[in-house]
């Protein structure tokens, strides 16, 4: 699947630290910024890193890290219940990854991971001289189907997902209060994903309800955009963004009961600031 990477948000121009909160209201103006906020949680991007990335080090020692230091704790099931990382350097050729926060695990009966708690996680990955991705996390992540791909969550708490390339850097904020994802395999390698729960936005402007339709989003590895679905976006005030995918190329936004002209998949990612980059 081609990587997805978040570029020039609006950040500057929401982000007002010394004014007060503004209830968040959805119209034409934050449809961008509040689409890729959903758009980054829909793929999953902050708990997959979680998922994943500490997975390749349950059985580390600190020898692992070519410098600072990974120190897990066991239960006496010989299984990790802790890690804490001090900027824990890791090569994987021309990759490396740095890795500072404590993570802390719970298993279900079967043994398979049932939680990640994270505090002060932070995920430094340099893909290249020009390409890098960093997660924080302070919050947990239940995993009620275990580490299992596709991926089911729910997940509390405030992150960030930072993407830097050769055409700049962009942050996009997470603030999961009860996020739940439900992840269900299809034919081969599609998959389908129900959204349910409430995100914040960067800025403090309050929060939106996230509600895809039954059965959920339909994803297709080959294409960037979800190929089937309906996803429904609800602020405080009762503005709404309904976004419906019918083909990856076939894409419907209404804003506040106004439909927007169909877009292909491209002109969506562009419209709220996403650039697919060969990989």
């Amino acid at each position: 699947m081609a990587t997805l990477v978040a570029l020039t948000g609006c950040e500057e121009d929401s982000y007002h630290p010394d004014s007060e909160p503004q209830v968040l209201t959805l119209n034409e103006a934050s449809a961008p910024e509040a689409l890729l906020e959903v758009w980054i949680n829909a793929y999953n991007l902050v708990p997959y890193r979680l998922v994943s990335n500490p997975l390749q080090m349950r059985s580390t020692a600190n020898s692992s890290c070519e410098s600072g230091t990974a120190s897990p704790e066991r239960d006496g099931q010989n299984r990790v219940t802790s890690i804490v990382f001090d900027d824990c350097l890791i090569s994987f050729g021309p990759i490396s990854e740095l890795v500072a926060g404590r993570l802390e695990y719970t298993y279900a009966s079967d043994s398979g991971t049932a939680s990640i708690t994270a505090t002060d996680y932070v995920d430094d990955v340099q893909l290249s001289a020009q390409d890098r991705q960093v997660v924080t996390f302070d919050g947990n992540i239940a995993l009620p189907s275990g580490t299992a791909s596709p991926l089911s969550y729910t997940i509390a708490g405030k992150g960030s997902y930072t993407i830097t390339t050769a055409d700049g850097t962009s942050v996009a904020d997470g603030d999961f209060d009860q996020f739940r994802v439900v992840s269900t395999p299809g034919a081969g390698s599609d998959y389908t994903s129900q959204l349910n729960g409430r995100l914040g936005l960067p800025g403090g402007g309050g929060y939106m309800g996230v509600q895809s339709d039954s059965p959920g989003l339909t994803f297709d590895p080959s294409s960037t955009c979800p190929i089937y679905g309906t996803v429904t976006l609800t602020a405080d005030d009762g503005s709404a963004i309904g976004v419906l995918f019918n083909g990856a190329d076939h894409i419907t936004v209404t804003v506040n009961g106004v439909a927007q002209p169909e877009q292909d998949c491209a002109t969506f990612l562009t419209g709220i600031g996403v650039q697919v980059s060969p990989g």
